[in-house]
């Protein structure tokens, strides 16, 4: 898992527990083409919490262009590959395989 991503759930965790929160809804803040990848780890690690997305564009990459530049297509798809990659353990153990 990615460093950055596993620092901010625990800081997730810290600010709760520290402050006793129950929480139920919250807001990811993240690049517009690393959310599906954010979006999936913070729900496998807090199921019980419900999560908005706010995307945010960065490095001019949209949902409508990234496929027109070589530096949006190799971002997409290296995202693609991280989920891949990355969740491959994680839906072994939720299939039982």
């Amino acid at each position: 898992m990615d460093d950055r991503i596993i620092a901010d759930i625990t800081n997730f965790i810290f600010v709760a527990d520290e402050n006793g929160l129950e929480i139920k809804t919250a807001m990811i803040v993240c690049k517009a083409f690393h959310a599906r990848r954010c979006l999936m780890l913070y729900q496998m690690a807090f199921p019980e919490v419900s999560f908005r997305v706010c995307p945010v564009i960065c490095y001019n990459i949209t949902k409508d262009n990234w496929y027109q530049s070589t530096e949006g297509f190799n971002r997409v798809f290296g995202e693609l590959a991280r989920c891949g990659n990355q969740f491959v353990d994680d839906i072994r153990r939720y299939l039982s395989l």
